[in-house]
């Protein structure tokens, strides 16, 4: 089983690839309204992929390739 040392620092990493210019270089306020449609009910797949304009199934499938590119 894998504890919760291993799933801050993913997400932690997974927020800063999004947010950063040599990453996906998404807006501040894309991930913040993500948090905000999660509370209004609206599905986590359909805000993630309404605000940050990337399916969340590709970019779970794309997750490793796209962070090792993003760390080297």
């Amino acid at each position: 089983m894998i504890d919760d040392d291993y799933y801050y620092p993913m997400f932690e990493l997974a927020v800063k690839y999004l947010l950063d210019p040599a990453g996906a270089a998404k807006p501040k306020p894309g991930i913040r309204n993500i948090y905000l449609d999660v509370r209004d009910g609206i599905p986590f797949a359909e805000s993630f992929e309404d605000r940050l304009g990337i399916g969340l199934a590709d970019y779970e499938d794309q997750f490793f390739d796209r962070v090792r590119r993003y760390l080297h």
